[in-house]
């Protein structure tokens, strides 16, 4: 389990660390999204990633799919950001200016991928390349001077 705790830090913190959505907004989203939002959130986040040159030959995930998980994230997102949250957005977009709306699909994102990332099944996965990892010489780097 220490391993899995390791391998979420390593991943999630470039992502954590890029969330710039105001704290109300992002509070607001949190709020206004339901179980099945984050779920359509991580389908939308994988099928996308799922596009990239280097990874497309292992995705079996098709056109179709793709689409439909793009429209059920851009009425999400026109539903959280239009009607749920549109006081917090008003009061971002005063105080951040329009890149408010970039940060709240890359929060939209973050949230796909921290759906994703929380599966166990998927840090079992991401932790198994430590097994083939030299840990006593990684270990013994990071004590040397």
């Amino acid at each position: 389990m220490r391993h899995l705790a390791i391998v979420l830090s390593f991943v999630m913190s470039p992502l954590l660390c890029n969330a710039q959505v105001p704290a109300a907004l992002g509070k607001c989203i949190v709020a206004n999204i339901t179980a099945s939002d984050r779920q359509d959130l991580a389908r939308w986040v994988f099928l996308s990633m799922a596009t990239h040159p280097e990874v497309k030959q292992f995705s079996n995930g098709r056109a179709e799919a793709a689409e439909a998980a793009a429209r059920k994230v851009g009425a999400l997102f026109t539903r959280t950001m239009r009607d749920e949250c549109a006081n917090e957005v008003q009061e971002a977009a005063r105080a951040e200016g329009p890149p408010v709306v970039r940060s709240a699909i890359n929060f939209f994102t973050q949230l796909g991928v921290q759906e994703l990332m929380v599966n166990h099944d998927v840090l079992a996965a991401l932790s198994r390349f430590s097994q083939f990892a030299d840990r006593e010489g990684v270990d013994r780097a990071a004590r040397a001077k």
